[in-house]
Formats: C-alpha cells, structure tokens, sequence
C-alpha cells in the first residue's frame, strides 16, 4: 500500500477517535432524558476493554475448543449467580446480545410455526419488530385489545378474542410504558398450556424494587429484554424465568448465537453485582424523578399525559402536545439546540401517532434528584414555549451537569 493510502486510513482512524471524543464531550455539557439510554459504571465500563473482550468462551469442546478459559469460567459462574439471585429466578440465560436477540431467541423457543402469538399494537405501545420476527417463524399474529384511557389491556375483549382463536404464545412488549400492565388475569382467559412472556426492556431496572412490579406475581413463568434501559447495564439481553423453560431457551440461543460477548457478559454481571446492593434506592429514585419531571412539566405549562390523575408510574413521561405548532420533529430539533436530548415516539395517547418521549434514567444514575427535575421541567418548558433562547439554556444546562458528572449506585473503583 502507497503512503498516500496509507495516510488516507490513518486520517480516517483519527477522525473516528475525533468524533467519539467530541460525542462524548457534548453528552457531558447535555441532559439526556431518553428512556431507552443509560450509563455503565466506572467498573462496568473497564471490564468492557478487558483482554476478555478479545475472546471465544464455547463450552461444548466437541467441535471448538479454546484456551486459557478458567478466569472466564469463573467470572461466569459469579455473574450467572448474581444475576440468578437479582432476578430471584430458577434460571438466566444472558448469551442474547441485545434485546431484540433475547427476543428473538425467546419467540424460537416457545413457539411452534402454525402457532398463534398475540402482542401489543405497535400504536398501543408495543415494539414495531414482534409481529415481522414472529412472522418469519411461521406464526400467526394477533393484538391483544388495549384501553387507551385506562392504559391497561381490555380484559373483556381478550376474552373474546382467545375465544376464538386461542393463543399459544402471548408476549407482552410494551415499549412505550407509563404504568406496566397488569397482566395475571390473561392466565385465566387463555388456555393452559399457554404461555405468557414478559418483555421487561423498559422497567428491568425498575423491577429492582421489590414493591414496583413481580414477574411471579402476575402469572409470567419467563421474562426477559434488553439490559441498557432503566437496568443500567451494557448492551445486552437477558431471558430469566421458572426451571421448566430453561433447557428449551438454552437449546434455542445455543445455536443462534456463538460469540456471546465476554466482555459485555461480565460487564453486565457487575452491574447485577452494583444493583443487588443498589437497585431498589436506584428504582425508586427514577419512579420519583419521573412523578416531578412531569408534573412540574404541567406546572410550566405542557401538556404532559395522565392516566387517572397520574403522570406516570414508570420512568417514562409523555408529552402530547405543545401550544406553538412546531411537529414533534421540529419541537425535538429546538430541544437539542439548547442541549436537552428526548426522542420522538409513538405515543399510545395519541393513537399511535408521534410525540415527544423523555425519561429519568440518565439523570437518575446521574445523581439528579426532584430539585434538579423541577429545574429540567423549567427548562424544557422555555425551550418549548420559546421563552428563551437556545443560548441561554444551553448555558443553564452546562451548569446544571458541571455538578453531576459521574455516575452514583454503583461501587468505586478505588482498591482498598
């Protein structure tokens, strides 16, 4: 290769290193409040560029066998056991790389092509991919019957449509979530043998809070998700539930997935780790900058949605509408001038439709608490209504986070 060639990929390997710095820059001067995102801690994120990440772990020798595997082998049994402990289930099986692998993985697992799956709407806050994955394994999809007032599913109309054409599979994919579902009175609609999954992307890290939402006690034998979104993990997924599931999801993931990603595994046993210690303060921390965020939001004059009085009961909360006639595009473009990083989605209160989503989990792991959110509120409204310049909150922004920079619930990385 020419040096001319050579200096050419140099200077492209540079300007990747440049704009991952820059990246990283502007998210420290920014709040982000996208309920999808999150932070690693300092210790999670040094395993993540650990030899390990360079590194095969296959325990079926047969075929391949790979060397020098003990130190993996046991930071495998160590995360396997905390987060069995955590998730206080039979089993766990986190070899999916993301949530829609586990999801993936799960709907192979459980169900048989012919079979009959029902899920949510995309427009009732279910994820867009369900019903394509399901399709591409020959299942039949339905929706389950949604009240968009009372954000709940419609029991009633269930009924009706298990009725008629039985489910095999019923996965709960709720992506857009205020409150979670109630979903132990579907076991007594469906026929036995079916099964309930639970797709906890959204409120994994909240169910660290014994109080806010128990798999087990709604009838779901089998959850699972992604594990960056309130569990404040890497990017990854995670299938867990009661022992009679676990040899048909290993026998599944087993062959779709080979390289599991050693470091992103043990990364995530570590922030299990930090979670068994500080999830529960953590969940309810978000719960509560949530409630403040929101109505503080309609305080400041938004349009933020409740249910039966309520702004939220998750990490999530959802703005409908704004007075000026700004689209949800355009009204999220004004937002991140100033720094303050949402997303647009669609949004259950508006029949499908798009508005803006925000979410406490950043600023949560942050540190940030209800004084902090009332501000943000402030400032989101100013952005919003046009009360000031972009400039100007920006500047308020970089105040606001010069005095939350790292990451809290999470232990230290100094070595006594």
């Amino acid at each position: 290769m020419m040096a001319e060639q050579q200096e050419h990929f140099a200077s492209v390997a540079r300007l990747i290193c440049s704009a991952a710095d820059a990246h990283s820059r502007l998210k420290a001067q920014s709040i982000s409040l996208v309920p999808t995102e999150n932070l690693l801690s300092p210790m999670a994120a040094a395993v993540m560029s650990a030899d390990i990440a360079n590194r095969y772990y296959l325990i079926d020798s047969t075929v391949w066998e790979y060397p020098q595997t003990q130190q993996i082998a046991r930071l495998t049994a160590a995360s396997d056991e905390v987060l069995r402990d955590l998730f206080r289930a039979d089993f766990v099986n986190a070899r999916p790389l993301s949530g829609l692998s586990a999801m993936t993985c799960a709907l192979a697992a459980l169900s048989k092509p012919g079979n009959t799956l029902y899920s949510l709407a995309p427009e009732n806050g279910g994820h867009g991919a369900t019903t394509s994955v399901a399709a591409k394994f020959g299942l039949n999809t339905r929706y389950l019957a949604f009240d968009s007032q009372a954000m709940q599913l419609d029991l009633d109309r269930c009924r009706t449509a298990f009725d008629r054409d039985p489910p095999a599979l019923i996965y709960i994919d709720q992506s857009n979530v205020l409150f979670p579902l109630e979903v132990g009175q579907l076991a007594d609609l469906a026929p036995p043998e079916a099964i309930i999954y639970y797709d906890c992307s959204q409120i994994l890290g909240l169910m660290l809070d014994p109080e806010y939402f128990d798999p087990r006690n709604q009838s779901i034998a089998i959850c699972g998700g992604s594990t960056h979104k309130t569990f404040p993990g890497p990017q990854k997924g995670i299938i867990f539930g009661s022992s009679p599931f676990e040899h048909k999801i290993r026998a599944t993931v087993d062959k779709f997935i080979s390289n599991h990603h050693i470091a992103s595994f043990a990364a995530l046993g570590v922030t299990a780790a930090e979670m068994s210690v500080f999830g529960s303060a953590y969940s309810r921390r978000v719960q509560a900058n949530a409630a403040e965020l929101g109505n503080h939001m309609i305080i400041e004059g938004l349009a933020a949605h409740r249910v039966r009085g309520q702004v939220t009961g998750s990490h999530q909360v959802w703005l409908n509408e704004w007075p000026l006639d700004d689209s949800p595009s355009e009204a999220l473009a004004r937002l991140i001038d100033a720094n303050i990083v949402a997303n647009c989605a669609r949004l259950p209160s508006l029949n499908g439709s798009r508005g803006l989503r925000f979410g406490t989990t950043e600023v949560s792991r942050l540190g940030m608490g209800e004084f902090e959110m009332r501000q943000i509120a402030r400032l989101v409204a100013d952005v919003l209504l046009r009360r000031r310049t972009a400039t100007r909150i920006r500047e308020d922004v970089r105040q606001i986070r010069a005095d939350y920079v790292n990451p809290v619930y999470c232990f230290s990385m100094k070595r006594r």
